[in-house]
């Protein structure tokens, strides 16, 4: 009787109900449009969107286990249908299953080869994996679909995924190109803002305007870790390793799980203040965490 009901509540287009269901996501209201969407998937059993727009509910909340089990039901109601490939793909590298990320998208490549979002989200996959060269043929593959279909999806996102791509794969001088450009499109893109600060913190130059850089990534994300880290390490840079200090300690307090190159920087900062001990410490704990040919020349210094 309750889906019966449904049935004469709901549009009997599972498109335009579903449509419906996205408008309550964008609101905000999830379980309003969760209740609605699993309505429509029992009036509607052979339709794909109640699946996939259930997939998009338990990735706003963070419930990226169910979200996979919902776009791979909607993949099998309904193949031809591309965002549920891509979110899928979204949902997988959540749980950083990297390589299970790469497999649907090769498969959904294959199936819709005039896709910037399919081919733009392989090269995120691949530069996780990492696979740098992959990545990097897999974003200029992006940008010939998007130069013929979708000028508007050359963002600065798209930019800064190619420019860290190409600092990680070695090419710093062609990696700033895209950073910078990724900066001039969204100035005030903290990701982009923090990750060539850091690069020039890293080379030891251009430390006042990787400073500033630093300082406005944090200021839209206080409490971000690598954003902390970033902003301990130019100040160490710029030879203010007790200002350094406060930002590392945060960082590490603020991590979500022990990084190997924080515990790196908090050692050459206690370091540099005379406190051999604890920097011995912090660098036994980045050592602990990923071997380093560099921190342990600083171990077995005497």
């Amino acid at each position: 009787a309750l889906i019966r009901e449904a049935g004469q509540l709901l549009p009997k287009d599972p498109a335009v109900a579903a449509s419906k269901a996205e408008l309550l996501i964008r609101e905000g209201r999830f379980k309003e449009a969760r209740e609605s969407l699993e309505l429509l998937s029992r009036v509607n059993p052979t339709s794909h969107f109640p699946w996939y727009f259930l997939g998009i509910v338990d990735m706003e909340e963070h419930r990226d286990t169910e979200a996979v089990r919902k776009f791979e039901r909607a993949i099998a109601l309904n193949p031809e249908f591309e965002p549920a490939f891509a979110d899928l793909s979204v949902a997988q590298m959540n749980q950083k299953e990297f390589r299970e990320a790469l497999s649907t998208l090769t498969r959904a490549g294959a199936r819709f080869t005039n896709s910037f979002r399919i081919a733009f989200l392989t090269g995120i996959a691949q530069t996780r994996i990492p696979d740098m060269n992959a990545a990097l043929a897999s974003f200029a593959h992006a940008e010939k679909i998007a130069e013929r279909s979708s000028p508007e999806s050359l963002d600065a996102r798209y930019y800064f995924q190619v420019g860290a791509a190409l600092e990680r794969g070695g090419r710093p001088e062609e990696s700033v190109r895209y950073l910078e450009k990724s900066l001039e499109l969204e100035p005030d893109f903290d990701e982009a803002l923090n990750h060539l600060g850091y690069m020039w913190a890293e080379k030891g130059i251009e430390l006042d305007r990787a400073h500033d850089m630093i300082r406005r990534a944090v200021a839209a994300e206080p409490e971000n870790p690598a954003y902390l880290d970033s902003m301990g390490w130019v100040l160490f840079k710029q030879g203010k390793p007790g200002e350094a200090l406060t930002w590392l300690e945060k960082a590490v307090r603020l991590l979500p799980e022990p990084d190997a190159t924080v515990y790196d920087h908090l050692g050459d900062v206690l370091a540099a203040l005379g406190r051999k001990s604890d920097a011995r410490d912090a660098w036994q704990k980045s050592l602990s965490l990923e071997k380093s040919e560099a921190v342990q020349k600083k171990l077995n210094a005497p």
